[in-house]
């Protein structure tokens, strides 16, 4: 009975005991918003304790390496002011501040990454080993062209601000491009081909001349050329304008190797600082149509574009001088007659050198024998100016002979007076190789014949005495 009533006891503890613990989660359950915010206040110091972990991670962050004392680590940093330590891995202060060299870069010289970005570790299985890899690295870096260069940098933008920066590095720039432009000036006044400028700045800058990276081609060179021209031109005739001086225009109308018709202007004045008249080329300009109409446009757009606008025209435009071609001096529609109409005052006149090879040119064709002789001569150039097999076997001849040919061109052409000499003149003096070829072959036997008799000496000597004297008249003209 005892035993049974101890078991009915101890039941009726534990039932008790589920009762109140059913009871203490049910009370529980009722606060449950109040209980998760008083675990939040307590769980709340536990985050904070993270910072304290991550500043004692930060501070063997920045440790030296195990492969240095202390002491070592002040001293390397005194004698290296740029040297700096993070997470174990070396890097370089000034580095990090410079990320492009910019212009100052030469070539092959570029910021190094692992030294800006602090990632240069040390190499070796033991300290001695480590030691003397961290000392190299650090050495090598020290007298490196780009850590100079950037050492450089920094000490300009600490002395000077960026506004004198900028203007120091403009002045660089603009005595690098006076030097080129000089270069092309030298290159163009002693007739030298522009593609000689690339060698010529190799040769500059052997010698140790800043001529900058840019306009080295002969591209940039010919547009130089042609702007250091123009510059000239507009101060030349800027200081015409402002002397007031009197012109005189002279134009003539040419075709060039591509078959386009251009008008080329001259302009001729009188001015303090040169005790003769000057004569200065103004432009070269092509035409769309070869009208008068189209031509006295061309011309006055062309004068007022430097500068001779139409009321320094109508004050001292004293003469307007061309060939007798009718585009030009016609009576009615010709390019003198419109001028006439708008400048009343000027004087036309005919080109005496046009007038002069007019007059050679009507003296031929009266008199027959020089007619003949002219036939003879055109015959002469057309073999060899047609035919390179014929020029090539002259060419062996005079040197066989030891003459030295000049080119043959056309005698009593259309050009100048001066040219007929010269062609003529080439003839005389390959006389002798002339005659063995024409010899040696029997299509030119009749040729051969012709440069025998001693009448064609004669007139090719009386020919060139007169042409001499139509060139010097020509000249003086």
């Amino acid at each position: 009975m005892r035993k049974r009533q101890s078991d009915l006891l101890s039941y009726l503890k534990v039932k008790n005991m589920r009762t109140d613990t059913e009871n203490d989660g049910n009370e529980s359950h009722c606060r449950e918003k109040p209980a998760e915010t008083n675990v939040k206040s307590v769980e709340q110091p536990v985050i904070e304790e993270n910072p304290s972990c991550s500043s004692k991670e930060k501070t063997d962050n920045l440790a030296f390496p195990d492969c240095w004392t202390e002491k070592q680590l002040s001293m390397f940093t005194k004698q290296y002011e740029w040297l700096d330590i993070k997470e174990s891995k070396f890097g370089c202060k000034d580095c990090s501040k410079v990320q492009h060299l910019g212009v100052s870069a030469g070539k092959h010289v570029h910021v190094s990454k692992e030294w800006s970005a602090y990632l240069v570790t040390l190499n070796g299985s033991n300290k001695t080993t480590r030691q003397a890899s961290i000392r190299k690295k650090i050495r090598e870096h020290d007298v490196s062209k780009f850590h100079a260069k950037i050492q450089d940098l920094l000490k300009e933008s600490a002395n000077d601000s960026i506004s004198s920066l900028v203007h120091k590095l403009n002045n660089k720039n603009i005595e690098a491009t006076v030097k080129v432009f000089n270069t092309i000036y030298s290159l163009v006044k002693r007739n030298r081909p522009l593609s000689d400028i690339e060698g010529a700045i190799e040769l500059q800058e052997k010698n140790g001349v800043d001529v900058g990276n840019c306009l080295h081609t002969r591209y940039s060179a010919t547009r130089i050329a042609e702007h250091i021209a123009n510059e000239i031109k507009m101060k030349i005739f800027k200081n015409i304008i402002a002397e007031n001086a009197k012109i005189c225009i002279i134009i003539d109308e040419a075709s060039t190797v591509s078959k386009k018709s251009t008008l080329v202007i001259y302009l001729q004045c009188a001015i303090q600082s040169a005790p003769a008249p000057v004569m200065v080329f103004v432009d070269l300009k092509e035409l769309v149509s070869t009208t008068a109409e189209n031509i006295f446009n061309t011309l006055l757009s062309t004068l007022n574009d430097y500068g001779f606008d139409i009321e320094y025209l109508k004050a001292n435009l004293i003469s307007f001088c061309s060939d007798g071609a009718n585009t030009m001096l016609g009576r009615k529609s010709g390019e003198a007659a419109k001028l006439l109409a708008k400048f009343p005052k000027i004087i036309i006149w005919h080109c005496l050198n046009h007038r002069l090879q007019l007059s050679l040119d009507d003296s031929i064709s009266e008199i027959k024998q020089v007619n003949h002789f002219k036939i003879f001569l055109d015959k002469i150039y057309s073999i060899y100016h047609q035919s390179n097999k014929n020029q090539t076997e002259l060419q062996a001849i005079a040197k066989e002979l030891e003459l030295e040919i000049i080119k043959i061109g056309r005698v009593l052409g259309p050009r100048w007076a001066a040219c007929s000499l010269r062609a003529a003149t080439a003839v005389w003096c390959a006389y002798p190789a002339l005659y063995v070829h024409f010899s040696h072959s029997s299509a030119y036997s009749g040729l051969a014949k012709r440069l025998a008799n001693i009448n064609f000496l004669q007139d090719l000597a009386l020919m060139i005495d007169i042409l001499e004297e139509f060139s010097l008249l020509s000249t003086a003209l």
